[in-house]
């Protein structure tokens, strides 16, 4: 009889949530998702694959929606968004990272 161990490493923090729905398929992912003030904050997240590093902060009075799909082509993403303002932001962040060495991005959306 032979036994299988699995090992998961995940760390998910989510802040005063308004709404997150989260589709992870993969291991070694870190996600910390903050949704402040008096919006309605929506961050919809898919990561596909091992070692992504997703940090996401929805903040103001504005209505903010986030759609992030990530998948490792051969390397993870470390994607660092910010939503904040009193308007109302949308953004759509999808990619394939084929780089072994990683895929980084930074994106402000800001009033």
């Amino acid at each position: 009889m032979r036994a299988i161990a699995l090992l998961l490493l995940i760390k998910i923090n989510i802040v005063f949530a308004d709404s997150v729905i989260l589709d992870l398929t993969g291991n070694s992912a870190i996600i910390t998702i903050q949704q402040l003030d008096g919006g309605s904050h929506t961050a919809d997240v898919t990561l596909t694959g091992d070692g992504h590093d997703v940090w996401l902060k929805q903040e103001g009075s504005g209505n903010h929606d986030a759609s992030i799909d990530l998948s490792n082509g051969g390397g993870s993403y470390d994607l660092d968004l910010n939503q904040n303002s009193s308007s109302d932001l949308t953004i759509s962040v999808y990619g394939t990272c084929m780089t072994t060495a990683g895929c980084n991005m930074s994106i402000s959306q800001t009033e």
